[in-house]
């Protein structure tokens, strides 16, 4: 090539060849058209490298076989083809808006300090209908979010991007997550509130396999917060409990295939080395009626808490104090607050929670649900819808609710009356694990879950 492109486009794609014309196409349909473009076939069984074959005369275009290295290992190979200053992925089903080159470039041009710049994208089905609008955080309002762009709606600087190391190959997931971490502590970011992605959903992408997302999520935030987590003293989870105002008396004291809820939640954060304390507090005296749930761990403690604080109209913060006086006189540590009504949670969601604050500037996290259906407003009598556009019926918003799994703060927020503090992070869960039990039926199907295990 005989000009230096100002950037690299490379197209991934492993059996897509169903779609990858159309990635192709939307390179081709840039209103920016200094670029060069990779095609990578990583090991494709369908016509993909058929496909490819028909541009290998663009002078633009080189192709590549990387035989079913993987995501991740592909990326770094691509950042090291690369000729352009900047290098940005589109995956093999995906496709560009016409201007993102255009919009991202001028972004990163005026502002040399940034290393990554991101848009918002529109979801798609097969057939590539629009049916959501997903929305990037404004990171100059949350610069403490941990919410990653997609890996593939990233313009990055190419230089910067080697100097951080590239590309983690030990992961098969959330490389967003991965390099935005690593970036952010660099180099500035910026993210584009206009949709110049279109991400398509069809059934047999990563999107479609959660656990591998999760868990690729989890080891990122572990091993960003590993250091950190040593040097925090003291972390304390409370496991709050209640006589009464629940839709039965001594709920924790209900069984789920012969454990009562109280016993899953002490397993659950004994499971976990993070824990200095964790603390039962309620107004029956549960360490004389049940002596077993206290043998189980020497760090499971009791706190009696007057009847006067288990009612819904006294905050949870004077029952938070007198712990904190306990164990946390100098409110140097955090706490992590666990409700025995969601008892499908997993501890290393728990310890996802508290590596989630650690790694960010925040004064809590929760964890929160997404809400997926839709949401109306009651005006004037009148329903507004919330979260749908009305010309075009695409979700463009995303609303979560209080998932009553977890929440974590920093003990000193108690000093200002407001555990939760002002700066709020939220932590996606699934709806498996934002299963809430308030009514004997729950109880029911809780028991018939046999699938979940604590």
């Amino acid at each position: 090539m005989s000009i230096k492109p100002k950037y690299s486009v490379y197209i991934v794609s492993h059996n897509y060849g169903h779609y990858v014309e159309q990635a192709i196409q939307s390179v081709f349909e840039q209103t920016e058209t200094n670029w060069e473009l990779l095609l990578i076939d990583d090991g494709s069984s369908d016509n993909t490298s058929q496909i490819f074959q028909k541009y290998e005369k663009d002078p633009r275009i080189r192709t590549f076989n990387t035989n079913g290295i993987g995501l991740n290992a592909v990326c770094n190979f691509a950042l090291n083809e690369a000729f352009g200053d900047y290098i940005i992925r589109l995956d093999g089903d995906d496709y560009f808006d016409e201007n993102i080159l255009l919009v991202l470039g001028n972004y990163m041009s005026q502002d040399p300090s940034i290393g990554i710049v991101y848009s918002d994208h529109f979801l798609v089905d097969k057939d590539g209908k629009k049916f959501s609008y997903e929305f990037t955080q404004k990171i100059n309002k949350n610069e403490n979010s941990i919410e990653p762009p997609n890996g593939a709606c990233c313009l990055i600087d190419v230089a910067k991007l080697k100097k951080i190391g590239g590309y983690n190959t030990n992961l098969n997931a959330q490389d967003g997550l991965d390099l935005w971490l690593k970036m952010k502590d660099h180099h500035k970011t910026k993210n584009i509130n206009l949709p110049l992605y279109y991400y398509r959903r069809h059934g047999n992408n990563l999107t479609e396999t959660p656990y591998k997302i999760i868990n690729a999520r989890r080891e990122i935030k572990h091993k960003k917060a590993s250091e950190i987590v040593k040097l925090t003293s003291p972390i304390i989870a409370i496991i709050p409990c209640r006589q009464n105002h629940d839709f039965t008396s001594s709920l924790w004291s209900k069984e789920i295939n012969g454990i009562s809820l109280l016993e899953r939640d002490v397993n659950i954060c004994i499971k976990s080395e993070y824990f200095d304390k964790i603390i039962i507090t309620c107004d029956e005296n549960i360490k004389q009626t049940h002596p077993h749930v206290f043998k189980k761990d020497n760090r499971v403690k009791f706190f009696l808490r007057d009847e006067r604080l288990t009612s819904k109209s006294v905050k949870i913060e004077e029952t938070l104090n007198l712990i904190a006086k306990t164990y946390d006189a100098e409110h140097k540590g955090i706490m992590l607050m666990r409700y025995i009504q969601t008892p499908f949670i997993s501890h290393k969601t728990l310890e996802e929670a508290i590596n989630s604050l650690l790694i960010t500037n925040n004064d809590s996290v929760i964890a929160v649900e997404k809400i997926r259906h839709e949401i109306f407003e009651n005006k004037n009598e009148d329903l507004i819808q919330l979260n749908y556009s009305l010309s075009e019926n695409i979700n463009t918003s995303n609303f979560y609710r209080d998932s009553s799994t977890c929440s974590v703060f920093k003990t000193r927020n108690l000093k200002n009356s407001k555990y939760r503090g002002n700066k709020v992070l939220g932590m996606p869960v699934s709806a498996a694990e934002s299963f809430f039990i308030n009514s004997f039926r729950d109880l029911e199907i809780a028991s018939s879950s046999t699938s979940f295990n604590y």
